[in-house]
């Protein structure tokens, strides 16, 4: 029997308010920032497909370093190395261009940056100046004039961590071989050195940067730079002591040259790890035992020379390595069941390639 015309438009009405109520698919627009160290810029870049798109080229003061992006606050903060200080961005919601709000003085040599989960303060590593400071992101988006905290430390301070539960801080350093522990008080924004106020690790290993495991929030990977490792840690959730789990080297066994690692990441799934070889040019594969944290090595992926900086994006599907001598990025596919990096395309971008970061925002 036929239906009704007019039960047929109630029918279809009520489809098109249906289809009106429901929520709209956001999709995100895949960013890539790189501090061009020699040029004094960073660049912007819209990677689709693994396809790397300029969007802007934002001059700067001094010589660019280390990014991180704070993406409630659509802002990007920036090491400037060369001048000892420290820059805020205002980043286009829409666009994913920068407009630079205030630089502020800091201290010699910024090498690293991090934010804690309120997005209220900036914590910084200094290379040269030997501490760790904290300053006030103000509601404006610029930094304080003036840090809230120093706090001395080593030389060679290389990089500077919160905890996923925001308890601790964890700051690795090159020279003493040694990881500073300090407490975090979110609500001042201080930092409080534990006791003992750092882990001691073996002579020449270097500390130097750490991921979180993504899957085991009280376990961490640190990339020994003089050691050409990475090693596993625990970290006790009530008194941040570390202790040693696993180590594994980012070398091949036949490779006797010069070396130094860099970076060091970890892909989402909390699988496998990625370490940097500056002197063997090349993106170490490390497999990681899920219960144990076991590391275990896997091979090595030629890259761009001296791989100071890379990043991955589109959760885990590409990795991006930038070649501080080369000037050049080399865009990886990653193998999503073993981790295994297959070269895509590779771009010339700058003399001078100090850092790269990649984020989204909303589409």
């Amino acid at each position: 029997m036929n239906m009704p015309k007019r039960s047929c438009l109630i029918q279809l009405s009520a489809k098109v308010l249906l289809l009106c109520l429901m929520p709209t698919l956001v999709t995100a627009e895949d960013l890539v920032y790189v501090s061009a160290k020699n040029d004094r810029a960073i660049l912007v870049y819209r990677f689709d497909d693994s396809v790397l798109f300029l969007k802007q080229t934002l001059q700067l003061p001094a010589e660019p370093g280390a990014l991180t992006f704070l993406k409630d606050r659509n802002l990007l903060l920036v090491a400037l190395r060369s001048s000892g200080e420290l820059a805020s961005c205002e980043v286009d919601p829409k666009t994913g261009r920068l407009k630079l709000l205030n630089v502020v003085s800091a201290g010699a040599d910024p090498a690293h940056l991090s934010t804690d989960a309120s997005g209220q303060f900036l914590l910084t590593a200094y290379y040269v100046a030997s501490k760790v400071s904290v300053h006030q992101i103000q509601s404006d988006g610029q930094l304080s004039v003036n840090a809230i905290q120093e706090f001395p430390t080593a030389e060679k301070a290389h990089a500077i961590n919160l905890s996923p539960d925001q308890k601790f801080a964890l700051v690795p350093h090159t020279g003493p071989d040694a990881i500073f522990q300090f407490r975090w008080e979110p609500a001042r924004g201080r930092l409080v050195a534990c006791k003992p106020d750092r882990f001691q690790c073996p002579k020449s290993t270097g500390p130097r940067h750490l991921v979180w495991h993504p899957k085991n929030p009280n376990k961490l990977m640190v990339g020994n730079e003089r050691g050409n490792s990475v090693t596993a840690y625990h970290l006790d959730p009530d008194s941040g002591q570390l202790s040693h789990l696993s180590s594994a080297s980012t070398l091949p066994n036949d490779y006797g040259g010069p070396n130094s690692t860099a970076e060091i990441k970890i892909h989402p799934s909390g699988q496998w790890l990625y370490v940097s070889n500056r002197g063997h040019h090349s993106l170490a594969r490390i497999k990681i035992n899920p219960n144990s944290l076991n590391l275990e090595w896997q091979d090595t992926t030629p890259t761009e020379s001296v791989p100071r900086s890379f990043d991955l994006i589109d959760n885990g599907k590409y990795l991006l390595a930038a070649g501080e001598s080369s000037g050049g990025i080399q865009i990886y596919g990653i193998d999503q069941n073993s981790g295994k990096l297959t070269s895509v395309r590779r771009y010339n971008i700058a003399d001078g390639l100090w850092w790269i970061l990649c984020t989204s925002i909303p589409d």
